[in-house]
This record gives C-alpha cells, sequence and structure tokens, in this order.
C-alpha cells in the first residue's frame, strides 16, 4: 500500500537479528564477573585486565568493547522476560538424597494402609 515489499519472514528474521545480539549483550552481564552497563554512554564497562581476559576467550564480542550499543536497553524491555535464565531451576545435586524422600512417602502410605472405607455408588446418588 505505502510501496513497502516487506513480508512477514522479513520482519521475523530482524527479530531474530536482534534478539541475537541481544543475547550476546545480555551474556557478557550474566555470566561474566566484573562487567557493567553504562546506560549514559551506552556502553559495557569494565577494567582493562577484566576485557583483556574476556576478550582471550571471545574474540567476536571484541565490538562490545569498542562501540556503543545504543538498542540494548530497549532490546532488554522486549526480549528479557521472554529468555530463560535458569533461576527458578530445581537441579538435583550431590547433596540429595532420594531415598529419604522415597521412605517419607512409604511411611505416609503406610499410615493410611489400614483404614477401610467403603464407597456405595448407588447411596452417595440418592444423597
Amino acid at each position: 500500500m505505502h510501496g513497502c515489499n516487506k513480508t512477514y519472514q522479513h520482519y521475523s528474521n530482524r527479530m531474530k537479528i536482534l534478539k541475537r545480539k541481544y543475547l550476546n549483550a545480555a551474556e557478557l552481564l550474566r555470566f561474566s564477573s566484573g562487567f557493567g552497563w553504562d546506560s549514559t554512554t551506552k556502553r559495557f564497562t569494565a577494567l582493562k585486565e577484566v576485557w583483556a581476559e574476556y576478550l582471550k576467550a571471545h574474540p567476536k564480542f571484541k565490538k562490545f568493547r569498542d562501540e556503543t550499543f545504543e538498542e540494548f536497553d530497549d532490546l532488554k524491555l522486549i526480549f528479557d522476560k521472554n529468555i530463560a535464565t535458569g533461576t527458578n531451576a530445581i537441579g538435583l545435586g550431590e547433596t540429595t538424597d532420594a531415598q529419604t524422600v522415597r521412605v517419607a512417602e512409604t511411611e505416609k502410605e503406610q499410615a493410611n494402609c489400614g483404614e477401610e472405607f467403603s464407597f456405595d455408588v448407588q447411596q452417595n446418588y440418592d444423597i
């Protein structure tokens, strides 16, 4: 209608690119100690030593040190709530004792073992 030939696929691809860019930046803050975000300058902050160590392991993220990331705050609003972070995950570690759980459940079931109850369908239907 306005001379725009973009399809849903064009917009979908652009969203994927922006989400990937945000995830890379969020990973820098979430999993790397010593990094921060300066919303005034729109740049990631860290000591020179921290950047040097990080860039040894992740050379493709050099752009985050040298360039501003104007869209980061906006992308955070869009994508942050839709990303699994693992904050509510429950894991079974070495301290978990599955036997203790089974014993407790078995004891609970055995307490009701001697009780009998009858369920008369016709009587309940009449009531």
